[in-house]
């Protein structure tokens, strides 16, 4: 789920029902949630990480799980892809550079910098989930690993963005 400030609307997309993963978008109108219709939309998802970037007024998306809970975690099951949804149409981003495989990474839009920002989640190995620590920056429509010592490895978690000391917090 985002928040687009320009509309002051909510969007949620993907997630599951109690028998699929999903790959629609929703969008919050006043009380009232609403399926936006597109000629093409992602591949079904859940666990994946979405951010408003306001200056490119657009959604990105980022991985995430093509599979319900109880799955075979398997490496396979995990993506990597980028998506953007702007102007009312979903399109694929292809990037030279992407972060690894994941779900439940965490990702914010840092407004001084006009990027947004991807820490952590996790991957399978060896039928085994393995959280992660990297933070991963996405400008330009192409992402960049930071070299950076940061928290330790998580999944599930929150970012934020603090307008008032201009940073990034962790939850």
């Amino acid at each position: 789920m985002t928040y687009d400030p320009i509309d002051s609307t909510t969007y949620c997309f993907g997630g599951a029902d109690h028998e699929k993963v999903l790959s629609d978008l929703w969008r919050l109108d006043a009380s009232e949630w609403v399926k936006v219709d597109t000629d093409k939309e992602p591949p079904a998802r859940t666990f994946g990480s979405v951010a408003y970037q306001k200056n490119e007024k657009r959604i990105v998306l980022f991985g995430g799980s093509k599979v319900l809970f109880g799955e075979e975690l398997t490496i396979d099951n995990l993506l990597n892809d980028t998506w953007q949804f702007k102007n009312g149409q979903w399109e694929k981003i292809d990037c030279s550079n992407s972060p690894s495989p994941r779900a439940e990474a965490a990702m914010v839009y840092d407004e001084v910098n006009n990027e947004i920002v991807l820490f952590g989640g996790y991957t399978i190995e060896n039928g085994n989930i393995v959280k992660l620590g990297d933070t991963w920056i996405f400008k330009e429509n192409n992402w960049e690993l930071l070299p950076v010592d940061g928290p330790t490895q998580r999944h599930g978690v929150s970012l934020t963005f603090d307008n008032n000391n201009r940073q990034v917090v962790l939850f």
